[in-house]
């Protein structure tokens, strides 16, 4: 029996399949190994690397610390920390205005489109800009006419102070008069073409005589009757003075003819148009027929601007000379 269980046993150990697999296991097991250590190697290669690239980037840092130390140390050397925080401060001034040019620069934006759509408008209506030029043209001629009125103001102001010292007080208070009114309508004028510029429309020329809000002041009363024209004075108190001009006085009267109204007002015509401006008078109309109404009132506006009375003219007491 025992001998049989031997026998058993040594056919086992004797059978090749065994012997196949206790070999594959083994080679399987080498193969593992070695599968694990060249693993482990690559993981401890990626890991030096890495290690190299930071120790790489830590070499970067520390140079460049060093080279701010090395400058603010040749700062702090060179020069004083009052100064160095005054820089901050005006480096710092200097943002804050970088700011406000930018919000002005964003108005500006602003304002520039609009600009152009308004440009856009008048190049699409031609005739609104033809307008806009024409106005431009006669506002800077009119700008020009009262700075050479201001300037001779200026001149007729050094005329009074060139008075003779043996100038009576009548003359020289006469003569003050005059140029204080000369003034007043130097600074009426400017006023007018201020209002006529910010209204967009007017008379082409300011009136020569104007208070000081530069409402015109009118020289002369005009009656148009049916076979003549009479001529009166119109001037307010305050330009009694004035109105004694030779250039004034000449033109009341009575006129049978336009042209002999313009012969006795070509010198005030002519000094208006020096002056760049023109004299207001009021007309009334006493006329029967239209007809000679208007032929006498085409004679008043060659040299005149005119406000037509509504209501009959009533003589009044001429203005009358006051120094007081």
């Amino acid at each position: 029996m025992a001998k049989d269980n031997i026998g058993a046993t040594e056919n086992i150990s004797q059978d090749p399949r065994l012997s196949i697999i206790d070999t594959s296991l083994t080679e399987l097991g080498f193969i593992l190994f070695f599968i694990i250590l060249i693993f482990s190697a690559w993981k401890i290669g990626e890991a030096r690397s890495q290690d190299i690239v930071q120790e790489a980037k830590l070499d970067n840092l520390q140079e460049k610390i060093n080279e701010i130390d090395n400058v603010l140390a040749k700062v702090s050397e060179q020069r004083d920390p009052d100064a160095l925080f005054k820089e901050l401060v005006r480096g710092q001034m200097a943002q804050q205005d970088n700011i406000l040019l930018i919000q002005e620069n964003d108005l500006l934006k602003g304002e520039l489109a609009e600009v152009k759509t308004q440009v856009t408008d008048l190049v699409e209506h031609p005739d609104l800009l033809n307008k806009a030029l024409d106005d431009v043209k006669n506002l800077t001629k009119e700008l020009e006419v009262a700075k050479k009125s201001q300037v001779q103001f200026m001149e007729s102001l050094q005329y009074v102070l060139d008075l003779p010292l043996e100038s009576t007080a009548y003359e020289v208070l006469e003569a003050i008069m005059v140029k204080k009114s000369e003034e007043q309508d130097a600074k009426a004028r400017g006023l007018y073409l201020q209002n006529k510029l910010a209204r967009g429309n007017g008379l082409v020329y300011p009136p020569c005589w104007a208070d000081v809000n530069g409402k015109p002041q009118y020289v002369f009363d005009v009656v148009i009757n049916e076979d003549f024209i009479e001529v009166l004075p119109g001037w307010p108190q305050e330009r009694a003075v004035s109105a004694q001009a030779e250039m004034v006085q000449k033109v009341l009267g009575q006129y049978d003819s336009n042209s002999e109204l313009w012969q006795q007002s070509q010198t005030i015509f002519d000094d208006a148009v020096q002056m760049g401006c023109r004299h207001f008078v009021r007309v009334y109309d006493h006329a029967v027929s239209k007809e000679k109404y208007k032929r006498f009132l085409s004679g008043v506006e060659n040299h005149f601007y005119k406000f037509l009375s509504p209501r009959l003219y009533i003589k009044s007491n001429i203005p009358q000379v006051s120094l007081l």
